[in-house]
């Protein structure tokens, strides 16, 4: 999943990001999980990642995690999953 770079700004990654929460958050029940994986394209999507509450590798450039604890931290009502 990623936005091109000719068409960011508008919140079309967080829309999306968001989208996959919600459809990861759904079938939780189903499949065990300790949180969400990442590996982000690039610094500003990094920023999109961090800013809902993923923590970013210490050892893996570019790779983040949010574990479930954090799975609530976008607060905004249309990120809300």
């Amino acid at each position: 999943m990623a936005v091109g770079p000719n068409v960011r700004g508008p919140g079309y990654g967080e829309t999306l990001l968001m989208d996959a929460l919600r459809r990861i958050r759904r079938h939780s029940g189903e499949v065990a999980s300790a949180g969400v994986i990442m590996h982000a394209m690039d610094a500003a999507a990094v920023t999109v990642y961090i800013k809902c509450g993923f923590i970013e590798s210490p050892n893996v450039e570019l790779w983040l995690f949010l574990p479930r604890s954090r799975s609530r931290r976008c607060s905004d009502s249309r990120f809300m999953f």
